[in-house]
């Protein structure tokens, strides 16, 4: 029997920092793919491609938009970014696709898997961001998502007042809290 294939998306050092525990438990279990997104190549937010190559992934699909972090143009960046998230879906063909949090880069990549019929799972959401959009963004990526994974039960009834199916939501506990306990 063939090992299940996961795609993990990460758009930036910070939530690959925080995926990187789970990416270590499954790299056995299953076929991994790691696809990253532009952050991982700004010098000024500290370059990671190489730190990811060397841990646990052989290949690297990477984000060919590129962002100005001076003046980011979401829409621009989203609308160039599908295609290539399309192609890379298509040739992985999925079992399964892990992406965190509320950031425009993850959303993106919601999207293309969403209308690739690929099943996803989202971690931290839920979550309340008061005074910016990242909760519309979050609650976009949980709406695409088949799992649920939250860290704690106000954010569990949070997704499932968003209509959710409550035997697709987990509370798991905080990834960070985790992380820094070791």
């Amino acid at each position: 029997m063939s090992k299940k294939k996961i795609i993990f998306y990460s758009g930036s050092r910070a939530d690959y920092g925080l995926l990187e525990p789970i990416i270590e438990n499954l790299k056995n279990r299953a076929e991994l793919f790691l696809i990253i997104g532009p952050h991982h190549f700004e010098k000024s937010l500290g370059t990671s491609k190489k730190y990811i190559k060397k841990n646990f992934f052989r290949k690297i699909y990477n984000c060919k938009s590129k962002v100005n972090y001076k003046s980011v143009d979401i829409n621009k960046f989203i609308y160039s970014s599908l295609p290539n998230y399309k192609k890379i879906i298509e040739k992985i063909n999925p079992n399964l696709v892990v992406l965190l949090g509320d950031r425009y880069e993850v959303l993106s990549f919601a999207i293309a898997s969403f209308f690739q019929n690929a099943k996803i799972c989202h971690l931290h959401g839920g979550e309340k961001t008061t005074g910016s959009i990242d909760d519309t963004i979050r609650h976009v990526i949980t709406k695409l998502s088949h799992y649920h994974f939250t860290t704690n039960n106000i954010y569990k009834k949070r997704v499932l007042s968003l209509g959710e199916n409550k035997k697709n939501i987990f509370n798991f506990g905080s990834i960070g809290a985790e992380v820094a306990k070791e």
